[in-house]
């Protein structure tokens, strides 16, 4: 789909896969300037880790989703906003093509 908006803009919106990526490496080939967010599949799964000191190395945490078949890309604590301070909350972003059924770990 292809559709002119304002300012001289043009928006495509590919239906498949391999549309998307011959469109984006055509355009990173001519230096032209756009805009793209990542496919569905290419996204990472974010969950929050909560009750988690803040002190916790972040290599820990990696190694014990490791052992539980999850390949973590980011991991990093969480901090309050208005003092910095760091909360006993982390993020995580795990690869999308691994097991993403984190919800169901028997780790306590």
């Amino acid at each position: 789909m292809v559709k002119t908006l304002s300012n001289n803009q043009v928006r495509v919106q590919p239906t498949e896969s391999a549309v998307y990526t011959a469109i984006i490496k055509e355009l990173m080939e001519k230096n032209t300037k756009f805009h793209t967010y990542k496919p569905r599949q290419d996204r990472s799964f974010r969950v929050v880790l909560k009750n988690l000191h803040p002190s916790t190395e972040v290599n820990d945490i990696k190694q014990a989703l490791k052992e539980e078949g999850h390949e973590a890309t980011n991991i990093w604590n969480v901090k309050q906003r208005s003092s910095n301070h760091p909360l006993p909350m982390h993020f995580i972003d795990l690869k999308s093509n691994t097991n993403n059924d984190i919800y169901s770990s028997t780790r306590s």
